[in-house]
C-alpha cells in the first residue's frame, strides 16, 4: 500500500507548493496536485466534489479520473512519459514507471534543486536507466531528494524480473492446457493493471486450444 503519511506527499522547500498521491493531505497553500496512477491506495482523497487545484496525470490515469471517481475535467491536465512542463517556475518531467498502465514517476526541478517521486515504480533496469539518464550523473545534476513512496520499497523484497515471471507462467498454462483444455484460468487485478500476464494467458489459451481443435464448452 501507499504510505499514507504527509511527509512523502507534500514535497520539501523549494517544491513544497506541490503534492504528490497526497489527496489526504490538502493543504489551503497547495494548488497543484500530481498523480502517479489511478490505483485506489494512491487515490485516497480524491472524490468528484474535489476543488481544491489541478489535478496532473497521463492520459489514460485521466481517463480513469473521470470514469470511476467523476473527478471534473477542467481540473485535470495531462501529461506522458519523455514531457515536461512549467508549472509555477518549476520544471515538472514524466518518466516511465514501469508499473500498471498510464503509471508515472515525476521529477521536479526548481531553484537548482531536483526532487524525484517514484509513487508504486518497477526498478527493472531499463526503468532505473531512463531515470537516471533523465536525473544526469552525480556532479553533473543528479538528484537531491528521493520520494519513494512504493509498496515494495524495502529490501527484504526480492521478486524475480518480469521477463522470469511471464515465462514461469507460461509453463504453467501451457501444462495445465496439456493436463486439461478447458481448464479456466483467473487473473487477480485491479481497476487497471497485469495486462501483461492476461494477455500472455489470453493468447496462450486461445493458441493452443485452436491448435488442439478442442471444442471449448462455455462455464454455467
Amino acid at each position: 500500500m501507499a504510505t499514507q503519511h504527509s511527509c512523502i506527499k507534500r514535497l520539501r522547500a523549494p517544491l513544497s507548493r506541490f503534492i504528490v498521491d497526497g489527496f489526504n493531505f490538502c493543504e489551503p497553500d497547495v494548488r497543484h496536485y500530481f498523480l502517479t496512477h489511478s490505483h485506489a491506495d494512491h487515490t485516497t482523497g480524491l472524490t468528484a466534489s474535489f476543488d481544491l487545484g489541478e489535478v496532473y496525470c497521463s492520459a489514460l490515469t485521466a481517463r480513469m479520473l473521470r470514469a470511476t471517481i467523476g473527478v471534473k475535467a477542467k481540473l485535470i491536465h495531462t501529461i506522458e512519459v519523455g514531457e515536461s512542463i512549467e508549472v509555477e517556475g518549476a520544471r515538472v518531467t514524466a518518466l516511465d514507471a514501469g508499473h500498471c498502465p498510464g503509471a508515472l514517476m515525476f521529477l521536479f526541478e526548481a531553484e537548482g534543486h531536483r526532487a524525484l517521486h517514484t509513487g508504486d515504480c518497477r526498478a527493472s533496469p531499463d526503468v532505473v536507466a531512463a531515470a537516471a539518464a533523465a536525473c544526469g550523473p552525480p556532479g553533473r545534476g543528479g538528484l537531491d531528494t528521493l520520494y519513494l513512496d512504493t509498496t515494495y520499497a524495502s529490501p527484504r523484497w526480492d521478486f524475480p524480473p518480469q521477463p522470469e515471471s511471464l515465462s514461469m507462467m507460461q509453463r504453467i498454462v501451457e501444462a495445465e492446457l496439456a493436463r486439461e483444455p478447458r481448464t479456466l484460468f483467473i487473473v487477480g487485478s485491479y481497476s487497471v493493471g497485469k495486462t501483461h500476464l492476461v494477455n500472455l494467458t489470453f493468447t496462450l489459451t486461445f493458441t493452443l486450444t485452436r491448435r488442439s481443435r478442442t471444442t471449448r464448452t462455455p462455464y454455467p
